[in-house]
């Protein structure tokens, strides 16, 4: 399954199965109640699928409403779940740690690439840097767009990912101020691609994963 990781300065990721940018639409839609969603731009009627899972993705007839979009995003994180931890985000997954390392933020694939789609970092730039702030401005333009409108304004946002402008944007920000409990002023880099020497390497999920995997936070949460 997909995944969203969280790395900070001290270059551990902190893994998250299920909130990708993929699976995470999914667990959105799970988490609607009625047969609409209020973060599918208007116009939109289909079905959503995921690695064998399909689930109704039918917009509300006033479209995407940002406040109830994000009600139905913060039941999917399920922000509240019991943590086995001393400390978590949420859905009961431990936070890394905290600390002075967590001052800087790196976020990348679709942190990254959302942001450059919609238009408001410069999608030639191997960086940039951004506050939470910004993906919930995009968020709120977005969801007032029907289908059609969002075609003409996000001309780089694949058509088949278009329906969910408003849902992967306002997901982004609620994940981001609400799951990793940041300010929404804070400052953080989004990165697609990290320099190590004279070489650019691409700053994609599986390189977090691979962090994660060597990290010693596994052996503090086994003490």
């Amino acid at each position: 399954m997909a995944s969203v990781c969280c790395c900070t300065t001290w270059a551990f990721c902190t893994l998250y199965l299920r909130y990708g940018a993929v699976a995470s639409r999914l667990e959105i839609l799970k988490a609607k109640n009625g047969p609409f969603s209020f973060c599918i731009l208007r116009g939109f009627s289909g079905k959503y699928s995921y690695h064998g899972e399909e689930y109704d993705a039918t917009a509300a007839p006033e479209g995407a409403v940002y406040d109830r979009c994000r009600q139905e995003i913060a039941k999917a994180l399920k922000l509240n779940a019991p943590c086995k931890t001393k400390n978590c985000t949420f859905d009961g997954v431990w936070n890394g740690g905290g600390g002075a390392g967590q001052d800087t933020i790196y976020a990348a694939s679709a942190f990254y690439y959302l942001a450059a789609n919609v238009g408001f970092i410069d999608s030639k730039a191997p960086s940039a840097e951004v506050t939470p702030a910004m993906f919930k401005a995009a968020a709120c333009k977005a969801c007032l767009l029907s289908v059609k409108e969002a075609a003409v304004e996000y001309p780089n946002v694949r058509s088949d990912d278009m329906p969910y402008t408003c849902m992967d944007l306002t997901y982004q920000y609620t994940l981001l101020v609400n799951g990793f409990a940041m300010h929404p002023m804070k400052r953080i880099t989004l990165v697609s691609k990290v320099k190590r020497g004279q070489y650019f390497i691409g700053a994609t999920w599986p390189l977090g994963s691979a962090i994660e995997s060597i990290s010693p936070k596994k052996q503090v949460q086994d003490q």
